[in-house]
């Protein structure tokens, strides 16, 4: 069983640390791509929710980034998903 990561949310983005080839890499998750793309509400407790509820796909995201050597803190925005209609 995987351990969910523990995410709070930052001022804009929610934070969390995402284990990547044994390590946890740091990772922000924009509030503009928990709202636009995973339909997070407003507030920021919305924002965690969205991610924590998103975190297989999010996570991919993050994974596939560091795999062409992104840089720490990794940032994640709407521009990285599908727009969905």
């Amino acid at each position: 069983m995987q351990l969910m990561m523990q995410a709070y949310a930052g001022r804009d983005a929610v934070i969390v640390r995402v284990p990547v080839g044994g390590r946890g890499v740091r990772v922000l998750v924009s509030r503009e791509a928990l709202e636009e793309r995973f339909a997070a509400g407003p507030a920021p407790q919305d924002w965690v929710y969205a991610y924590q509820s998103h975190a297989e796909v999010i996570d991919a995201v993050v994974r596939a980034k560091v795999a062409k050597a992104t840089p720490e803190p990794v940032v994640i925005s709407k521009h990285d998903f599908p727009l969905v209609q």
